[in-house]
């Protein structure tokens, strides 16, 4: 009754039947996690869809391999909203730029993303998510991608990123360009970093504009770089979020 809900579930090829060997990676990979008791999902690249969960996501969550008939909407009940509407715009220029990047003939990837998701309690925990393509189609595209959670804290400045293993690029995304950029782009500045103690010590934009003999205009623009780096829209968030990934 399971393999054949997630056979449905694939998405059919040009000739409307659903293809045998994605049948068996399905198989594969949800036996493999459960044998190995992963918080693990699979989900079909084409629609963003979810294909399948493993028990341990289902213990996690509450998410059963009958509810993911319900499509996207699983992810609006599980990943936490402000986390969901950023992580949508990161895909989506995560895919342009796979397929960028297909074109040199670079078809192997790793997408890490760093978000919080809700448990059975009710309560929001902070997870890696590692997602991998295990088949693609017959152009090499990604058709069903693999993804393994890890919980895990905050991530800084680097909660995703784009991994090229034949190459060993690494690329991240960046809020103010919205785009994936080398991590030169990303990390937080020696001025930036300062900014941010001062705050953790509750001195305000005057005193640090004085302390730093700087004008407060800029202050404020170093304020928003970091708000930006840190995925955060207040200072105090920003605070936490560097105390967290021990950048402060």
């Amino acid at each position: 009754m399971r393999m054949k809900l997630l056979e449905n579930q694939i998405v059919s090829g040009a000739d409307g039947q659903i293809s045998d060997i994605a049948k068996e990676v399905v198989r594969t990979v949800s036996i493999f996690s459960e044998a190995i008791d992963m918080i693990f999902t699979a989900h079909d690249y084409t629609t963003g869809t979810l294909i399948t969960v493993s028990k341990a996501f289902t213990r996690l969550t509450g998410v059963r391999q009958e509810d993911i008939e319900r499509g996207n909407q699983i992810y609006y009940d599980v990943i936490h909203p402000k986390d969901l509407q950023l992580l949508m715009g990161v895909y989506e220029k995560g895919r342009e730029l796979f397929f960028r990047k297909k074109k040199k003939n670079s078809a192997e990837f790793v997408f890490t993303a760093n978000f919080r998701i809700k448990t059975t309690g009710d309560d929001y925990i902070q997870v890696d998510s590692y997602s991998v393509p295990v088949l693609t189609d017959e152009n090499g595209y990604p058709k069903i991608g693999a993804n393994i959670l890890k919980q895990s804290g905050s991530r800084g400045t680097n909660r995703f990123s784009i991994y090229y293993p034949d190459s060993n690029i690494e690329l991240y995304y960046s809020r103010k360009l919205k785009n994936f950029v080398s991590e030169r782009k990303t990390k937080l500045k020696d001025i930036e970093i300062q900014i941010l103690r001062l705050s953790a010590d509750g001195v305000n934009e005057r005193m640090i504009s004085r302390r730093l003999n700087i004008k407060q205009s800029l202050v404020n623009h170093y304020k928003r770089n970091i708000f930006h780096k840190l995925f955060v829209n207040t200072m105090p968030e920003a605070v936490y979020n560097a105390l967290v990934s021990k950048l402060i």
